[in-house]
């Protein structure tokens, strides 16, 4: 199975904008080779998000009543989500962090699980170390916890190489060694 990703982040667009465009560039897609399937982010915050800031990529708030015109079957929403390592949002320092997250997930793309999408997180991951991002450890462990909850448990983890600059990677500096951590952090969800 092939998966086209239609655009990486597309942020600065509302989600009308990017739906409009991404219907077309779905359509194109599928014209081409209709056994493809179709990845769609979401935006950032040029449209509603549900009081909650979004990451690049994150905000489907909208999607499912202005959804993309697609085949169900061949669509995949594709948020990309991620914690303090990336950026401080105002929600990490809520006196209820980390419990606070998953009704942010819920408003921002988790309601599209709830309706039957498909859904496959396009990008979620930090330095797993809150020495370098405070925080960062307990946001990943409820995003592992979340997904785990989820009828549908497709990830993709950012990134494997060691240089991505505000995560890290799966491997370490040598371009070798696993982060052990790291893999057990996504264990669960590989079952």
């Amino acid at each position: 199975m092939l998966g086209i990703d239609l655009a990486n982040e597309p942020h600065g667009l509302t989600w009308t904008a990017w739906r409009d465009l991404a219907t077309q560039g779905a359509r194109a897609v599928l014209c081409a080779n209709p056994r493809v399937l179709v990845f769609v982010e979401g935006g950032g915050n040029a449209s509603n998000n549900a009081g909650f800031d979004a990451f690049w990529g994150e905000n489907r708030t909208e999607a499912a009543r202005l959804p993309v015109d697609a085949p169900p079957e061949r669509l995949v929403c594709s948020p990309h989500v991620y914690g303090p390592s990336v950026a401080r949002m105002s929600y990490f320092s809520a006196s209820d962090y980390p419990r606070n997250l998953p009704p942010i997930w819920g408003a921002h793309f988790g309601h599209l699980v709830a309706a039957g999408a498909n859904v496959v997180t396009g990008e979620f991951c930090g330095w797993y170390d809150d020495g370098r991002a405070s925080g960062d450890v307990a946001w990943q462990d409820a995003m592992v916890a979340w997904l785990g909850a989820q009828p549908a448990r497709g990830f993709f983890y950012w990134a494997l190489n060691p240089n991505a600059g505000d995560t890290g990677g799966i491997l370490q500096d040598d371009w070798r060694t696993p982060n052990s951590a790291k893999l057990r952090l996504l264990a669960p969800l590989m079952r």
